[in-house]
């Protein structure tokens, strides 16, 4: 008999997946609990799996398309010593097996239908999807027939060498993937798909270079990122206020704290100050401490205090969440922003580790400007954009001329909800804070 298993409810609101990457092809024979496919939400990238093993008939939809809940994700032929099972895995829900962040900018390869089953960790396969290498060809050295990153790292450098030898041939490679049998949502019926995909870097090879500008879709968490910042800008109509402040006693506190968190193995650096300076902040003025529900017309106030620290990472901006982040001291904070930090740069972060935020904060680094513009993180009201410290000349009240770190920092916020003037309350306490940061011990 056939089974359809449909996208499930993922929760924290999400509606709708992206597909990332095919784990199976059709024709293929599949087990219950069988990881079947990636897809990207709003929060981040997981693994699905099959509630019930069989032979696949067809796939949801081609890699980049965007299934709803509810919509058909695989059809089985399933045989009959599991069709008494099939019932009740339709009433249950099955989780993400893996809440990771492992998006990749690179369109991933459909995979090719074989009965050869890959034994690989999440990691691994997304090690392989980066650097083109399929995983089928890979020779384990497991005894077990795991394939390692190892694995997959030399069978790269010794394909990178075959590369350049055929590079001096004329016979050109193939830039085509194979057909994947889809399942249409609008028509409900099995068509096929015959799209090309590039299967490497375009701009890498010397024989496209003479041809037109290679493009990229834009797929995954840059996906997410695309329709996020296009939403916040035309949603909610934003202004910025820009200042700067006196860091010198920030500094001065920081070295002197610098070898009591080095002894306890964690770095110091100076965003944890600013988070808990803002926490301060956000208690005496919640209007920076909410939400907008645009549907109902309303302001959410919001009882906790979960701070986001906007985060670079190989694949595009994400946004851990350091939850409660008033209870915590700044040693708690920095201990915290670390460990997000590598998962954030592994891909590891977990959905909740991504979800609740009430307020974001972006830094720009040391490297980075003196003022920026940040976009609000939307249905977030507002933002804080913090900027390097460097040393610079100051003018006193008599006259005098000094050095001292100075900070930029600025404020977006949605102005349908909040003034000018408790923009200007914000700004001064942070500021007061930041400049006196023995405040954060009384207050």
């Amino acid at each position: 008999m056939a089974y359809e298993f449909r996208l499930p409810d993922i929760g924290e609101g999400l509606h709708e997946a992206e597909i990332l990457q095919w784990l199976v092809a059709v024709g293929d024979e599949i087990t219950q609990d069988q990881p079947i496919v990636e897809v990207q939400t709003d929060k981040a990238a997981a693994e699905l799996s099959t509630p019930v093993g069989g032979k696949v008939l067809a796939l949801g939809g081609d890699i980049g398309a965007m299934i709803k809940v509810g919509d058909v994700l695989i059809k089985l032929e399933t045989s009959a010593e599991t069709s008494s099972s099939i019932e009740a895995a339709k009433d249950s829900v099955m989780p993400l097996v893996d809440n990771r962040q492992v998006t990749s900018d690179q369109q991933p390869q459909a995979p090719v239908a074989s009965g050869k089953k890959v034994l690989a960790a999440p990691a691994v396969r997304k090690l392989a999807r980066e650097l083109h290498v399929d995983l089928e060809k890979v020779t384990p050295s497991d005894p077990r027939g795991h394939i390692s990153r190892a694995d997959v790292e030399a069978y790269a450098k010794n394909a990178a060498r075959n590369d350049q030898v055929q590079h001096l041939s004329p016979t050109p490679r193939s830039t085509t993937a194979p057909a994947v049998t889809t399942i249409s949502h609008e028509q409900g019926q099995v068509a096929r798909s015959t799209a090309t995909r590039p299967v490497a870097d375009v701009a890498a090879h010397p024989q496209f270079a003479d041809q037109e500008e290679p493009r990229q879709p834009i797929r995954g968490l840059r996906r997410r990122i695309y329709e996020n910042m296009v939403r916040s800008m035309y949603t909610a109509p934003q202004a910025t206020a820009m200042d700067e402040l006196d860091a010198t006693r920030l500094v001065e506190v920081r070295e002197r704290l610098m070898p009591f968190a080095s002894a306890q193995g964690f770095k110091l650096t100076y965003l944890p100050f600013i988070v808990k300076a803002v926490t301060h902040v956000l208690r005496e003025h919640p209007i920076f401490n909410a939400s907008v529900d645009d549907e109902a017309m309303e302001i959410i106030f919001k009882k906790s205090i979960n701070v986001g620290i906007a985060t670079a990472t190989p694949d595009g901006l994400l946004v851990p969440v350091i939850h409660h982040a008033d209870q915590k001291s700044v040693f708690d904070i920095a201990r915290e922003m670390e460990q997000l930090a590598v998962l954030a740069r592994e891909r590891k972060l977990t959905m909740e580790q991504m979800s609740h935020g009430t307020f974001t904060i972006s830094s720009t680094g040391g490297s980075g400007a003196w003022f920026a513009t940040p976009i609000v993180n939307y249905p977030e009201v507002a933002i804080l954009g913090v900027h390097r410290i460097a040393k610079k000349p100051v003018v006193l009240e008599d006259d005098q001329v000094v050095i001292r770190h100075l900070m930029g920092f600025s404020l977006s916020f949605d102005h349908r909800v909040i003034d000018g003037e408790p923009v200007g309350y914000f700004m001064r306490r942070f500021k007061e804070i930041i400049e006196h940061p023995e405040l954060l011990l009384a207050l």
